[in-house]
Parts: structure tokens; C-alpha cells; sequence
């Protein structure tokens, strides 16, 4: 996967992996074969892997919005909600696995980084904008919680999900989802904070 994923950093490679057709079917198949808390690293370099081919010129995006994308975004859902349990042990931080919450928080930051990165075309924008797979949702409540906690690494977790509020914004349907959901007491607290 390491070989993809760096592969994937070329443009030439980018390009042509872009144009394989079963790239969508390898990346559904992984998710649903391994234990995403069991094999963190992986997840995070399969989706650092799609998330290049995604960018520029690649393809792959165009191939993600020529077919119905909701079994697509409801596996990133999906992954999302498996990491949403951070392994710190808020009573006695010696009982913390940090290792599993670097790779947690790896694998968050691949999300999030791969959604901004669908967002730039306009018809995946408008199909999380509408909350498809419920991923808007997931990373709005994400959202709320780093800002309410602000624990480890929150500041980086937040800017990575204003990130998709700010591109997702674009779309009527996601400011109402915003505004529905007091994204301005959130900010509030944010401008406070910082």
C-alpha cells in the first residue's frame, strides 16, 4: 500500500492509476475485509492513496461523480465513526494507548484531508453538502466535540474540519445544515479561544 500511496504522489503515476477502473472496487473491498481500529495504518495509507488520485488533473474524482457515490460516502462514514473513540484516558493519561491514538488520529486526518479533496468538484461538493452517507453530519459532530473538549491535538483536528464546513458552505443545503446546528456559537468559541 506504501508503494501505491507514494506512487500516487506522481503526476505521471497519478494519472495513470487514475484511469483504472477497479481503484473504487480495491478501496471498498479493503474497508470491508479488515478491522479499521486493528489495522489503522493501513486504512490511512489506502486513503491518502484515493485522496492523491483525487487531486489535480487525477481522474479518479471525475469516475467518482459519473456513478452513484452513496455506497462510497457511507463507507467513509462508516470508517469515521469507527475512529470516533479517542484512546486517552482523560482520568489517568498513563492508561492512554498513544500509539493507537496517533494512528486514530492519522486515520482522521486522511478522512478529512480526502473530503476536502472530493469537494472541489461541484456535483461530490453538492452530494456532501446534502449529507450524503451522513458524512457532514459525522464531521459536523466532530466539530463540536474537538471545539467542547479541546483536547489532544484539537486545534488540528478543527482546522482540518472547517476545512470541509468552509468548502462544503459553498452549497445552500450544507449553510442551512450549519446554521440549524449553531455553527456560529461554534465559531464563537473558536475566535474566543484562538
Amino acid at each position: 500500500m506504501s508503494l501505491l500511496e507514494n506512487g500516487s504522489l506522481n503526476d505521471v503515476v497519478r494519472g495513470i492509476l487514475s484511469e483504472k477502473t477497479k481503484i473504487k472496487d480495491l478501496f471498498l473491498i479493503v474497508f470491508r475485509s479488515v478491522e479499521i481500529t486493528e489495522n489503522m495504518l493501513l486504512i490511512s495509507s489506502l486513503i491518502q492513496f484515493v485522496s492523491n488520485l483525487c487531486y489535480g488533473t487525477g481522474k479518479f474524482r471525475v469516475k467518482l461523480t459519473q456513478e452513484d457515490p452513496k455506497e462510497f460516502m457511507t463507507t467513509l462514514n462508516d470508517a469515521l465513526l469507527k475512529i470516533e473513540k479517542s484512546y486517552i484516558c482523560k482520568e489517568d493519561k498513563s492508561k492512554s494507548d498513544w500509539k493507537k491514538e496517533a494512528d486514530r488520529i492519522c486515520v482522521k486526518f486522511s478522512i478529512l484531508n480526502f473530503v476536502v479533496n472530493l469537494l472541489n468538484d461541484p456535483k461530490l461538493r453538492k452530494h456532501v453538502a446534502d449529507n450524503m452517507g451522513n458524512v457532514l453530519a459525522t464531521i459536523f459532530k466532530m466539530l463540536q466535540e474537538d471545539v467542547d473538549s479541546m483536547s489532544l491535538n484539537w486545534e488540528d483536528s478543527v482546522t482540518k474540519e472547517l476545512a470541509v464546513c468552509i468548502n462544503a458552505g459553498l452549497e445552500v443545503s450544507a449553510l442551512n445544515y450549519f446554521s440549524e446546528h449553531k455553527i456560529v456559537s461554534i465559531c464563537d468559541t473558536l475566535l474566543k479561544v484562538l
